[in-house]
C-alpha cells in the first residue's frame, strides 16, 4: 500500500467485486494494523439519509452526528474514537453511491478531498517516535462492467482521483494505472 500515504491522491477507483473488495480489505488491514480500514456499502447509500446513515455505521459516528454535510465535516476530520493512526474507507459497489443526487455525490468527493488535506496537516507517532502525517484516503471500488461510469462521474464532479488495479496474484498491493485526472482532462 506505498500510494496510500499522505501526499498520495485522496480518492482513487478500483474494479473489484465486492468479494474481491472483502478479500483486499482483508490483507490491507492484516498488513497496515496501523491503518483503519473502512467499509462503506455503495448500494445502501443512494440517497442522502441512507448514506449519512452507511457512513455513521461504518465510521462508528458519535452519537451527536447531525447526519447534515456540517456534521459530516465535523467527524471526518476528527476520528478520535477510531484506534487508527492513518484511515481508509472503502466504498463498495460504489456506482451507487448518492445514485439519486449528482450534487450530493460532488460534495462528497470534495469533502473527502479537502478532508484529505486537513488530515495531511497533523503528525502522529507511528512507533518507535517515528512521527508522520495522519493518511485518510477513499477508494471507489465498484463492479469492473461500471468503472468507466464510475470514472466518468467522478470526472464530471470535479475529483481527482487515479484508477487502482490489484497486482497479478498479490491481492494486498494494487497499484495506479494511470496518473490522476481531474475534470476537462
Amino acid at each position: 500500500m506505498d500510494h496510500f500515504n499522505p501526499d498520495g491522491p485522496a480518492l482513487s477507483v478500483l474494479a473489484a467485486t465486492p468479494s474481491e473488495v472483502a478479500n483486499l480489505t482483508m490483507a490491507w488491514t492484516a498488513t497496515q494494523p496501523q491503518w483503519d480500514i473502512l467499509r462503506v456499502r455503495g448500494n445502501k447509500s443512494r440517497d442522502q439519509a441512507s448514506f449519512f446513515d452507511e457512513l455513521a455505521a461504518a465510521l462508528q459516528f458519535p452519537y451527536y452526528f447531525g447526519e447534515n454535510r456540517n456534521a459530516l465535516w465535523d467527524c471526518i476530520t476528527e476520528l478520535s474514537w477510531l484506534r487508527g493512526a492513518s484511515f481508509l474507507i472503502v466504498f463498495d459497489l460504489a456506482q451507487h453511491l448518492l445514485s439519486e443526487s449528482d450534487e450530493d455525490f460532488r460534495l462528497l468527493v470534495r469533502t473527502l478531498a479537502e478532508a484529505r488535506d486537513s488530515w495531511r496537516t497533523v503528525t502522529t507517532d507511528f512507533g518507535e517516535g517515528d512521527q508522520r502525517p495522519i493518511a485518510f484516503h477513499s477508494v471507489f471500488a465498484c463492479e469492473p462492467d461500471a468503472v468507466h461510469a464510475l470514472t466518468q462521474r467522478m470526472t464530471a464532479a470535479g475529483a481527482v482521483f487515479v484508477r487502482l488495479v490489484p497486482e497479478p496474484g498479490i491481492a494486498q498491493s494494487p497499484r495506479e494505472v494511470w496518473p490522476p485526472r481531474s475534470q476537462g482532462e
